[in-house]
């Protein structure tokens, strides 16, 4: 079982309702650095709810899909 702060909660709402979404948004809409906003998508990642997609700028997280 997973337990997550209400921010966390929130951005995973809107990457089920969008389908993904990249760092800068992240901290756009959560007002927090590039570093904290790039440890808080690892870390979903790392759990398994989170796949990262492309390279660099063109980073993005989607829910993870399958066994992949």
């Amino acid at each position: 079982m997973f337990l997550f702060n209400v921010g966390i909660m929130s951005e995973l709402c809107r990457i089920h309702i969008h389908g993904s979404i990249a760092n800068s948004e992240y901290r756009s809409i959560n007002g927090v650095s590039h570093k904290t906003a790039h440890e808080d998508l690892i870390d979903l990642v790392e759990k398994g709810i989170l796949s990262k997609e492309g390279r660099g700028r063109a980073t993005y997280y989607a829910f993870r899909l399958g066994d992949d």
